[in-house]
């Protein structure tokens, strides 16, 4: 299981996705899939940390997620699985832009 998933499931009831079937692994399952595409909220103070410590321009990072500039600015939220891919292109784990924490 990958680290969405595991921060998915350890979270779920947290966020009121599968607290009814916590332990319908099937059913977790299939709730992560599907959930992997919700939005989620990221302090745009730790997007743009992040664009800022990996020397990438916001043009760059524009190419590969069209609506970076928007995230950056708090406009609008990234689904999870580019939060996942941004993660990959900064080289930093995908927890710090859940995280919460602030620069």
């Amino acid at each position: 299981m990958g680290g969405i998933a595991k921060w998915l499931k350890y979270r779920s009831f947290e966020i009121g996705l599968v607290g009814h079937c916590k332990t319908n692994a099937k059913a977790i399952e299939i709730t992560i899939k599907s959930t992997a595409m919700s939005r989620v909220s990221v302090n745009p103070e730790i997007l743009h940390w992040a664009r800022e410590r990996a020397g990438v321009s916001v043009d760059v990072l524009g190419h590969l997620f069209p609506k970076f500039e928007q995230w950056e600015t708090g406009e609008v939220k990234p689904t999870l699985k580019q939060l996942e891919a941004l993660a990959k292109k900064t080289l930093d784990p995908t927890g710090i832009f859940l995280s919460g924490y602030t620069t």
